[in-house]
């Protein structure tokens, strides 16, 4: 006796009803999903800026010069530090500062360590510190040796989305780092729905 296998497909009823399905979990994850980028991105550039303070501040404490972090952008393939308070998210590079050797750019920076490019997009602004200041500069004691700093410098980053969008915690919750006079450095969420502005009292430590 010849058994015959006859290979049955899909009917169209039953492909509709799997790509129903389909979109539906689709629609349900996707909210979820671009809520870990946004904050995502949010982490990355505060990571970023932490990354370069800590490294300014080992330079410091390792070597017999002072350095530190300061808004830059690319002059001819070149960092320069910016003359003016601003955002940091635009770029910023670490620099050192030492008595021995001539200033590589008019000013006290002596030599740039590395260069941290914009944000691809900007979809994070990292606000001006607070009090307002052009760099954050560590002595050999990893102090903060900024002129007129008595309580520490704060930042804080919130995700806008656009470079043209204004910045907030509407979306995802907001960061702010606080560099003590000391030199340590923290941070602390800033929650949803709350003002993008530093919220802690920490960089007095």
């Amino acid at each position: 006796m010849n058994i015959r296998f006859v290979a049955r497909g899909f009917t169209l009823i039953e492909l509709m009803i799997t790509i129903a399905i389909v979109a539906i979990l689709t629609a349900l994850a996707l909210p979820s999903f671009q809520s870990f980028i946004r904050r995502n991105a949010v982490a990355s550039e505060v990571n970023l800026l932490i990354g370069s303070l800590q490294t300014a501040r080992t330079l410091a404490l390792s070597g017999s010069f002072q350095a530190g972090v300061c808004r830059a952008a690319l002059v001819a393939g070149v960092p320069e530090c910016a003359t003016a308070v601003g955002q940091y998210d635009t770029g910023h590079a670490i620099f050192t500062i030492n008595p021995s050797k001539p200033p590589a750019v008019p000013g006290l920076v002596t030599e740039f360590r590395s260069y941290v490019e914009p944000s691809i997009n900007r979809p994070v602004e990292m606000l001006a510190s607070t009090p307002a200041q052009i760099n954050v500069v560590f002595d050999r004691l990893g102090r903060i040796a900024n002129t007129g700093v008595t309580g520490g410098v704060q930042f804080t980053a919130c995700y806008k989305g656009t470079a043209t969008a204004a910045s907030s915690t509407a979306v995802v919750p907001g960061v702010s780092i606080f560099v003590a006079r000391s030199g340590r450095i923290t941070s602390v969420p800033i929650a949803a729905a709350q003002p993008c502005v530093p919220n802690d009292a920490r960089a007095s430590y």
